[in-house]
């Protein structure tokens, strides 16, 4: 009985770990550094400037204790990008569903008058590990990934 009720704790123990691995587990992200990564390694088209967390509220649905850092294009192309930090994981996956929302209104948007844009959006990376969720809107997409993971793993 010992055994079993041994068992079953690892188990859970396993599962939890497992779960929270997951979820991206709960890596710390320089945040910072992924910024300057997005805005130096990824290609654009334009340059992106920095918004205000005022600015992003009018885009993008905040949840609380959420901090975030958002650069954006002219709006004459799709190009942009966002860090949100949240308190825990699932404010994350809250704040993830806000982004799909954004970026599902940003293609409708750029479909009526630069169709082109909307592919761009289309193509968009989204990533949620942990407390931490990312977008990027870039002709270079595979590049946006692999930055936005290479931050994670580190």
């Amino acid at each position: 009985m010992k055994k079993l009720k041994s068992f079953a704790v690892i188990a859970a123990g396993v599962m939890a770990a497992a779960m929270l691995t997951g979820c991206g587990g709960s890596a710390t992200v320089d945040t910072d550094a992924l910024v300057q990564s997005l805005l130096n390694d990824v290609s654009y088209t334009q340059e992106l400037t920095q918004l205000t967390e005022e600015q992003v509220e009018n885009y993008i649905t905040m949840e609380d204790e959420v901090e975030v850092v958002m650069y954006m294009g002219s709006g004459s192309t799709a190009e942009e990008f966002a860090v949100f930090t949240a308190k825990d994981a699932d404010t994350a996956l809250t704040m993830k569903a806000n982004v799909e929302m954004f970026l599902d209104d940003q293609a409708a948007s750029f479909e009526a008058y630069i169709p082109e844009e909307a592919k761009r959006v289309e193509d968009a990376v989204v990533v949620q590990n942990g407390n931490y969720v990312v977008f990027c809107v870039s002709d270079d997409a595979a590049k946006a990934e692999s930055v936005i993971k290479e931050a994670f793993e580190q």
